[in-house]
């Protein structure tokens, strides 16, 4: 599902670089199935989330992307920090 999401123009968070390591690319499903490939269990809509990284879709899906889970190219810049070296 990540990569399908990365052609499609919305890549998630795979810091683990798609190794199921993570829980970057973390999405719920909100229709549909899921495959695990990792166990090749499949997993109905209506339960936690999953990595987006080691499913793949069962048919047609619905999903919910958390915010935490699509990929920023935004700097993270602190306004401002102090280091204290005794």
């Amino acid at each position: 599902i990540a990569e399908i999401l990365r052609i499609r123009g919305l890549p998630l968070n795979t810091r683990c670089g798609q190794r199921g390591l993570c829980e970057g690319c973390l999405i719920v499903v909100l229709r549909g199935s899921v495959r695990d490939l990792r166990s090749n269990v499949v997993i109905d809509a209506g339960h936690s989330a999953v990595r987006a990284c080691d499913h793949t879709a069962v048919g047609d899906i619905t999903i919910r992307i958390p915010r935490r889970s699509i990929a920023s190219n935004a700097p993270s810049v602190l306004e401002d920090y102090a280091v204290r070296i005794p």
